[in-house]
């Protein structure tokens, strides 16, 4: 059941990337996706434009940093579908103390927000997070088999 959510993960966490990237990808005239879809991903992210990673001065849907945890979380579930991987508390919480530390001094200005200290605190983030949330899903769909 391990491959099962693994590529299930994958999938749905394709759909979101491709989601966070339709700005970029889908035409400007296709307002109503455009707008339902940004609309989508501000229940995940405070979408802050400075924080934003432009590409060709179109604003992707999250900032740096959730698209961090994201791009984080699919390459970990790439890794996850070839080979087995067993999530570490330590590295968790690791990861989550890096971020955080990142956001809070951000946060009281000892430095200035970077888009990519952002974008790798995050990805660090969510290829850890990812692992538990895999494990969760795998024991869900064992339990009902």
């Amino acid at each position: 059941m391990k491959k099962y959510s693994a590529l299930i993960l994958l999938i749905l966490l394709s759909l979101w990337l491709l989601i966070i990237f339709s700005p970029v990808i889908l035409n400007e005239n296709n307002i109503f996706s455009l707008v339902f879809f940004k609309s989508l991903t501000a229940t995940t992210c405070h979408q802050i434009d400075y924080k934003t990673i432009h590409i060709n001065n179109t604003p992707l849907f999250v900032c740096s940093r959730c698209l961090g945890i994201y791009f984080g979380a699919f390459l970990t579930m790439i890794i996850v579908f070839f080979k087995k991987i067993k999530s570490s508390k330590k590295y968790f919480l690791i990861s989550l103390f890096i971020m955080g530390l990142d956001s809070f001094f951000t946060t009281i200005n000892f430095y200035n927000y970077s888009k990519i200290i952002a974008l790798l605190t995050g990805t660090l983030f969510g290829s850890t997070v990812i692992l538990y949330i895999h494990e969760a899903i795998s024991q869900i769909l064992d339990r009902r088999n």
